[in-house]
């Protein structure tokens, strides 16, 4: 046994023989009044460091999502290891196949120089680098990042990226602000889709040069309007149609033309002041104006005749006998028949077929009809996550014609409605609470609940949280994903679902509400995690965080509407906070089944939660079974929490079991 006092010798050493003797001698310098000696681990057993006489690895937890390949058990002589009290590890190991460095903080932080030259680094909280000069990262593989809150890269230079091809997806918007000249080059071709709306704003000159054909396709109203000069020009044909009017309006209009046709079959051509010059005219009825100038026939032959017939009223002055006794004269006046052109007449009837079945007639226009592409690109595309996280809302389970959708984009599988799990069933457990050494500080604590162990009732249990983030976030004037939900965790961690929509639309107040909700949450999964050493290298994933309603409906191109959220229904839920769904990954990063029932047993027994959901179906189209954890809270209002501590079971959204867990086999037995 050891001792966390000196003795006598050594404190003299340390502190000079007058002083040491002026304290006197320890009375207990062999005791261990803090009960230290020895940990856990080696109660009643030699204290040769267990890694050595076990074969038990110290190990960095590095959870599921880095797969490393497992270390060879340590053999005796090959390693010295030096492990404290508290937990601190330092292990210089020579086993062959397994030679490698370990140094560990209690904490599980570390770096471990394992036996392939790897070097691990792994930090349980906070991470600084610090480079003085010139940092250089040469990475000859692929390189993966994966920040659950939010990034900001800090350039005062200049910031340049060389690659093959480059992809950004943004769950959410994009901001660009660049105070100097901005310049695309694409060697290739360009697309571009906005299933919203779109705004160009530029303040100078803007030229656009097409090389080869442009087709703009409108479907609804297109304005333009030009505080200066509008110029259309074309070196061909210019054709301009409209189905119902053409207006044209200006204090003068030029129109030249060596050749003209209008045709009407009704309408007015003139107006006050208004002349019209030509050769000849044609009209089908009388004129009317009050003054003629020039040769006109019909009525104006007629005069002339009246003129000559009354000039025999009067004795004839000509007294030349070859002259005398002829007929008057017409005084000057004349009435020559001149031919005019043929003008062409369009015969009733003509117009409207010109109209409508010629080349010269209007143009019918019709872009996408009955919407089916505009509510095409308004539709989020599905993947197996967002079929699942929809169906468990009747508004969607209950849709025939969205379940019929997802089979046949192959994101759900034709036997999802299926009742009984194929596989059969595995372990049962009774949500009856069970027993815990205290970990943590949470709900009504005290110093020596923290070392004693403790029973939670199976009902309603009454707790307050002593988390100090709930205050804080009352304090809040600003929230954002990356804003702390609590000491480690950010919103991020459960706004950044796939279908977690626009969070940072929602009101201030909202936030804060929905934060309040999720202090609960991570208050139970980090003692769950914690409290048994089984889950040390799993990781336990949000995949269902807040949920925000489709932002332009759903259902298919053919009937776009509105999304609608069942009250209390598991995406409302979702949506005020109130509910998230977990899965549990193992050291391989793949699904861990059997471990999930474990895990739901240890948040069954703390029993702080309104209700929790295990959760198995076989939705994927391969029809492979998937088992979540659903968690859901009560809306926190205060610093006290009433839970209600029920648990269900579901396969395919059907209740197998309540106020029990079972285990539905993955695997056929």
């Amino acid at each position: 046994m050891t001792t966390e006092r000196d003795d006598l010798k050594d404190r003299e050493e340390r502190f000079g023989t007058g002083y040491a003797n002026s304290q006197g001698t320890a009375t207990n310098a062999f005791a261990d009044p803090s009960k230290q000696f020895p940990s856990k681990h080696y109660e009643n057993q030699p204290n040769t460091n267990e890694s050595l006489r076990s074969g038990r690895s110290h190990t960095l937890p590095l959870g599921a999502d880095v797969d490393l390949p497992p270390i060879a058990s340590t053999q005796y002589p090959y390693a010295d290891v030096k492990e404290t009290v508290s937990g601190h590890v330092i292990e210089f190991n020579d086993t062959p196949g397994g030679e490698r460095i370990l140094i560990k903080h209690n904490t599980g932080s570390g770096i471990e120089l394992r036996p392939d030259g790897t070097v691990v680094v792994l930090a349980t909280t906070n991470k600084v680098e610090v480079t003085h000069g010139d940092q250089t990262v040469i990475v000859e593989g692929n390189g993966q990042l994966t920040y659950e809150g939010d990034l900001t890269i800090n350039v005062k230079g200049d910031f340049k990226v060389n690659c093959d091809s480059y992809e950004v997806n943004a769950k959410n918007d994009k901001v660009e602000n660049i105070n100097g000249n901005s310049r695309t080059k694409v060697f290739g071709n360009e697309g571009k889709t906005v299933s919203g709306n779109s705004s160009n704003t530029v303040v100078g000159t803007t030229v656009n040069t097409h090389l080869g054909n442009v087709t703009t396709a409108i479907k609804g109203t297109n304005k333009q309007a030009t505080e200066g000069s509008h110029i259309i020009a074309a070196s061909d044909k210019l054709e301009l149609t409209a189905e119902t009017r053409i207006i044209q309006s200006s204090p003068k209009i030029n129109t030249q033309s060596d050749e003209m046709f209008i045709w009407s079959d009704t309408g007015t051509i003139g107006g006050v002041e208004m002349r019209i010059h030509g050769q000849g005219a044609h009209f089908s009825e009388g004129v009317t104006a009050p003054t003629f100038h020039g040769d006109l026939q019909g009525t104006a032959v007629q005069a002339i005749t009246a003129d000559v017939t009354n000039s025999q009223n009067y004795s004839d002055p000509d007294t030349d006998p070859g002259s005398a006794g002829n007929t008057g004269s017409a005084q000057g006046y004349t009435a020559e028949n001149v031919a005019q052109p043929a003008v062409f007449t369009a015969p009733s009837g003509v117009v409207t077929d010109v109209l409508n079945k010629s080349a010269l007639g209007v143009k019918k226009v019709k872009v996408d009809v009955d919407d089916f592409l505009k509510n095409s690109l308004r539709l989020r595309p599905l993947a197996v996550t967002d079929v699942r996280s929809k169906l468990r809302d009747p508004s969607y389970l209950n849709d025939a014609e969205f379940t019929a959708t997802q089979i046949g984009n192959g994101n759900l599988n034709p036997a999802f409605a299926q009742q009984s799990p194929p596989n059969g069933y595995g372990r049962i457990r009774n949500a009856q609470g069970g027993t815990h050494r205290g970990t943590e500080t949470i709900g009504n604590t005290s110093p020596e609940r923290s070392t004693k162990t403790f029973t939670i009732p199976k009902r309603k249990q009454r707790f307050t949280l002593s988390d100090s983030a709930y205050g804080e976030m009352d304090a809040r004037t600003i929230i954002g994903t990356g804003t702390r939900v609590t000491d480690r965790v950010g919103f991020a961690r459960f706004v950044g679902a796939e279908d977690g929509g626009a969070f940072k639309n929602l009101s201030l107040a909202d936030k804060k509400q929905i934060g309040k909700n999720y202090i609960a949450q991570v208050n139970l999964t980090k003692i769950a995690m914690g409290t048994n050493g089984q889950f040390a290298s799993h990781r336990l994933k949000v995949v269902e965080g807040f949920y925000a309603k489709e932002l332009y409906g759903k259902g298919t191109p053919q009937g776009l509407q509105a999304e609608t959220l069942t009250p209390n229904g598991l995406l409302d839920l979702r949506n005020k906070g109130r509910a998230v769904v977990y899965e549990l990954y193992g050291p391989d990063g793949k699904m861990d089944t059997d471990a999930t029932f474990d895990l739901a047993i240890e948040l069954s027994d703390m029993g702080m939660f309104d209700k929790l959901v295990l959760d198995y179906d076989n939705f994927a189209a391969d029809g492979s079974m998937n088992v979540q954890i659903i968690v859901e809270m009560p809306n926190i209002t205060g610093e006290t929490v009433t839970f209600k501590s029920q648990v269900e079971t579901k396969y395919n959204n059907i209740t197998h079991a309540t106020d029990s867990l079972v285990e539905l086999k993955a695997e056929p037995q």
